[in-house]
């Protein structure tokens, strides 16, 4: 599909935020599961799970080598930006954020439309809201001018 031409030029997809296109190495082995193991991960002792297990597994393993993680267990798949978001602001900002911290307890990148932010309010409510709070260079590291004053 990327390799294609559009009206005489090359086809170049920027919505990378909304859906990413897959290289064939990808679709292959979606292709593969689908076609050879197609099955529950973690949830049966048969054959097509244990394979499918398997093969989860070692790709968790080969992400957590690629990024020089201590263990696979560090690694976690989620469907999108928002939800690892959301994921980190209940799990691990509930248990540790409280209401008299300084705010911003959450810093979002604005890379990331959708982002939310995590905070409690002086009552102790949560509060999850869209907003940017961290502006961001091209190379995609955050602008440390733009903690200053960054606001809920």
């Amino acid at each position: 599909m990327i390799l294609q031409e559009v009206n005489g030029s090359k086809l170049v997809y920027l919505d990378n935020a909304a859906t990413s296109q897959k290289p064939t190495a990808v679709l292959r082995a979606i292709q593969t599961y689908y076609e050879a193991y197609n099955s529950n991960v973690h949830r049966g002792i048969h054959y097509l799970s244990a394979k499918a297990t398997e093969e989860y597994e070692l790709a968790r393993k080969n992400i957590a080598s690629f990024i020089n993680a201590l263990d696979s267990s560090e690694i976690d798949f989620t469907r999108n930006a928002t939800e690892d978001i959301n994921l980190v602001a209940y799990s691990w900002g509930l248990q540790n954020l409280k209401a008299e911290d300084e705010e911003p307890n959450i810093l979002v990148s604005e890379q990331w439309i959708h982002g939310r932010r995590f905070r409690r309010t002086a009552s102790g409510r949560r509060v999850v809201s869209a907003r940017t709070e961290v502006g961001y260079v091209l190379r995609g590291a955050a602008d440390r001018g733009s903690y200053d004053g960054a606001s809920p």
